[in-house]
Order: C-alpha cells, then structure tokens, then sequence
C-alpha cells in the first residue's frame, strides 16, 4: 500500500470512529434530558391549559393527545423515533415547530459568536506575539498579568460592568436588544475577552516552542530579518495547535453563550433556552439542549479530524 493511500484509509477510519463517536456521546444525551425533563415536576398538558381555565377531564384529553398518559419507557421509545426523522415536537405556548424556532434563534447566535471570535483571535495574536517575543520582560509580565485577569472575571459580571460603564454612564452604546453594528460590540467585546485569555497563552507558549526549534535558530544564523524568521517559520508551525484550540472555543461559543445572551436580552439558543425552562416549555428545553449538543459534538469532531489532517505526525492511523 502507497503512503497516499495509507493516509487515505487513516483518514477514512478516523472519519468512521469519529461518526460513530458522535452519534453515540449524542445518544447518551438525548437520554439523559429526556428522562430528566419526564422527572421534572409539573405537567405540560395542564401548563398548556392553564391559561383557559380547562377541567380536569380536558387536561386528561390533552395529556392522552400528547402521549403524555403512556408508560416513559414507550414514550422513551417514540421520542427515539422522532429524533431519527428530526421531529422536536412543537412549543407548548408558540406552536411553532421546535427545529424551525432553533433555526430561527441560531443565526443570533452564529453572528454573535463569530465576530466573538473574530475579536478574540485578534486580542490573542496580538498580546500572545509580544509576549513572546519579550519573553522575560515587562512587557511579557503585564501581558500574563491581563491574560489572567480576562480569564477569571466571570461574563455575567464583564458584561454588567460593559452596560454600566459604556451605556448607562457615558451613553456612547446600546445596552441590550438586537439592531445594527452598535448593538454586537459590547456583547462580541464581552465574549470575546473573556476567551481571548487562553487563546493568547497558547500563541505564546506554542510560539516558544517554535523559535525553539533547530530550524528556526538556523534561519536566524542566516541573517534573516526578525519578521521574516516570524511569519515564515514560527507562526505557520503554531497554526495547528491554534486551530484545534480556536475551534473548541468557537464550538463553546455556539453552544454557550447563554450567560452573554441573557445579560444583554440578545435573541439566541441561550436566550431561548432560558426563556423555555422559565415557561416550563419542554420539548424547546429538549430541542435546544439537544441543538446544543450537537453542534459542540460536530465542531469537536471537525476540530479533531482537521487537526490531524494539518499534523504529518499523525497520518500514520486514525489513532
């Protein structure tokens, strides 16, 4: 066998495990927050009618039209039906159908995490270079001292001190809401500060590395300029490690952004998430917990399979 087909089979046995992981770690999941939400006190059909004064016997009716009156373990079985044909269910107090109102809420999501990570990326490259680059130094120490202080300031608290400080003392940004540009920067500078932290250490450190090795201190006996040395040798070497990190953070950032949402009364998975848990809404608590997990387990397995395709040290087998 060819090394190109080798790595070909790697790949594709890697891609096998990888699906196969997914689907599983995900069916574990979906059971634990079906059996959860069935433990749950209340009852959703009387949550449905409380509103219209409904007799007994109608919440009875209402109960036996959602299957509610049948033992868990068949409804355990149904719900496994309808999640392999994508049916969620519709929202007890919306009627609308659940896959259409996460779709719906996930584009507010997506915008705010992008541009979350936009930022981040940006503020880690920044200060994760120069720190290493002065490693020892001032500059360096203050660097850390900032990385540490961003990483261990909760957002809950980031964002309340971004609305007093940039909306209700000096007025110059919009608190809260969904509307133009203005509207994502305190919400993106939030988020973003907030992972910016890790992504910066691991430039730094990955960028040691780098200027570490033999290549790059032959480069420099060359006589190459700094910035040559930098950007042809140390920083594409960083790539790697960057991305799978950059990845499992983007993949956080989709999946949790609830504190963020709920802070500046953004519309989101997050938002919405809250919101259906606070109205007794299950079978939205149920899609989006489950919309959750599926995006973070299929950016994982992305992240995971493109960082083994970017690293030669791991062609060799699907690991």
């Amino acid at each position: 066998m060819s090394v190109s087909q080798g790595r070909a089979a790697g790949a594709a046995a890697l891609l096998v495990k990888k699906v196969a992981e997914t689907l599983l770690i995900f069916w574990a999941a979906a059971t634990l927050v079906f059996f959860l939400l069935d433990a749950l006190p209340g009852d959703p059909a009387a949550v449905l009618l409380a509103q219209s004064g409904a007799s007994g016997s109608q919440v009875e009716a209402m109960r036996r039209e959602m299957g509610l009156d049948r033992p868990v373990l068949a409804r355990y079985v149904h719900f496994l039906g309808d999640l392999s044909r994508g049916e969620l269910g519709r929202s007890i107090f919306t009627g609308r159908k659940v896959p259409l109102l996460l779709l719906d809420r996930f584009r507010y999501t997506l915008e705010l995490a992008t541009w979350a990570m936009i930022f981040a990326l940006a503020v880690a490259l920044a200060l994760g270079i120069a720190a290493a680059i002065n490693k020892g130094r001032w500059l360096d120490k203050a660097i850390q001292v900032w990385v540490a202080f961003t990483s261990s300031v909760p957002v809950y608290w980031s964002g309340l001190l971004a609305i007093w400080v940039f909306s209700a003392h000096f007025r110059l940004l919009p608190a809260t809401g969904e509307g133009g540009i203005a509207h994502m920067i305190l919400p993106t500078v939030t988020l973003g500060l907030a992972i910016s932290g890790p992504l910066a250490r691991i430039v730094r450190n990955s960028f040691l590395e780098v200027m570490g090795n033999q290549y790059v201190m032959t480069a420099w006996g060359k006589g190459m300029p700094p910035w040559r040395v930098y950007l042809r040798h140390v920083f594409p070497n960083t790539l790697p490690v960057l991305a799978t990190v950059s990845g499992l953070q983007f993949g956080f950032l989709l999946g949790g952004t609830v504190i963020t949402e709920t802070v500046f009364s953004r519309p989101g998975l997050g938002r919405l998430l809250v919101d259906s848990i606070l109205w007794k809404d299950y079978p939205v608590v149920q899609g989006a917990v489950l919309a959750i997990t599926a995006i973070y387990l299929v950016v994982n397995s992305l992240v995971d399979i493109s960082y083994r395709l970017m690293d030669p040290r791991m062609h060799g087998g699907a690991g």
